[in-house]
């Protein structure tokens, strides 16, 4: 990693040498250096991707269970919504639903509560218990219909119904698929 973040740093563009650092920075991070991924990463110039990094970071982090890292890491971020909702998923896949619910109940973006939600009911629809990812699904409906730009509405809703025939529900499913038909019937683009 150090040879790779060195040719990098020789990059002239800079959004090039940025999405470079971004890799290693990642990379960095699944081999447990996580000292030098953040330095990798706050070496980013532009802040929209060195927000992106940071994220990326914690993300590899919360995958890998290191759950307090993950929030360490993602401490820095004005809006951590997609790191909490990693953290949340790798809780839930862990068998500890009540920590991961709480962490869903800190995410404010309605996408990045969506997407947890559905990623959190794929997990237990994977483990057998179609049943459990139902209510699990019924909140990520309520979380989808807060989002506020109206394609990410829609493709969020239709995700959801996917997992809703994926669980056995499919009354679920087109009940799920006419809310996102009506919204796209309304569309102007």
């Amino acid at each position: 990693v150090d040879l790779a973040a060195e040719l990098s740093n020789q990059i002239a563009e800079p959004f090039a040498r940025d999405k470079l650092l971004m890799q290693i920075a990642e990379k960095c991070a699944e081999v447990d250096d996580d000292e030098y991924a953040v330095q990798l990463a706050d070496a980013i110039e532009e802040h929209g991707l060195r927000a992106q990094a940071i994220e990326h970071v914690a993300n590899v982090k919360a995958a890998k269970g290191q759950i307090e890292a993950a929030r360490e890491i993602a401490s820095p971020l004005e809006h951590p919504d997609f790191v909490l909702a990693g953290i949340a998923v790798r809780q839930a896949a862990d068998g500890n639903d009540a920590a991961a619910d709480a962490t869903v109940q800190e995410i404010d973006f309605p996408l990045a509560r969506a997407s947890a939600l559905s990623q959190i009911a794929s997990v237990r629809i994977a483990d057998g218990k179609a049943v459990a990812a139902e209510g699990v699904l019924e909140r990520a409906v309520t979380a989808a219909l807060e989002i506020d730009h109206d394609e990410e509405q829609i493709r969020s809703l239709c995700d959801i119904a996917n997992l809703y025939i994926e669980a056995g529900r499919k009354d679920k499913a087109v009940e799920t698929y006419e809310e996102a038909r009506l919204r796209a019937e309304v569309l102007d683009n």
